[in-house]
């Protein structure tokens, strides 16, 4: 709300502001009474000033804050793609079945990916025993420093029942 008055202040201001300099500096020339004269009170014209004057620092603010927000989600769904590959690769190579840690260094974007695929390790998962995690740690240099992002996909293996 407090935005929105001082929204309406400066309006006024910037549509009437000429209008209004010329009618009290008549007024004040001509000697006649100021009662007559329509404009805004130097009270108006200081809290719109206020309210324009607190509100811009804290939009910069907030604008910096987004623009940083955006980048991160750019980079990081420039990224995806990469990964989700990453995850086919090791399935068409069967990388799961050594229980070993895999890297992968991409340059363009700058991109490293560890696989590794482990047995789970929460009590609730580890009743099944066809059941295997598979994981792609990825990590790339931002501005803001190193980021990291683990990725996993849950390996069902069918036990084949001998007839």
């Amino acid at each position: 709300m407090l935005i929105h008055l001082g929204a309406y202040y400066f309006s006024r201001i910037c549509r009437y502001g000429k209008d209004f300099f010329n009618t009290r500096m008549n007024a004040i020339f001509s000697g006649t009474s100021m009662k007559n004269v329509s404009g805004f009170s130097l009270l108006e014209v200081i809290l719109a000033v206020l309210i324009v004057g607190v509100s811009v620092p804290v939009l910069l603010s907030l604008q910096g804050v987004l623009s940083r927000g955006v980048s991160t989600t750019h980079a990081l769904i420039e990224r995806i793609p990469y990964i989700r590959s990453y995850f086919v690769e090791a399935d068409k190579e069967k990388l799961y079945e050594s229980g070993r840690s895999y890297k992968k260094v991409i340059e363009d974007p700058s991109l490293t990916m560890t696989y590794s695929a482990s047995k789970p390790t929460s009590r609730k998962l580890r009743d099944f025993e066809n059941l295997l995690l598979e994981r792609v740690e990825a990590q790339w240099t931002t501005i803001l420093g190193t980021r990291t992002e683990t990725f996993t996909k849950a390996r069902f293996f069918v036990k084949k029942e001998k007839a």
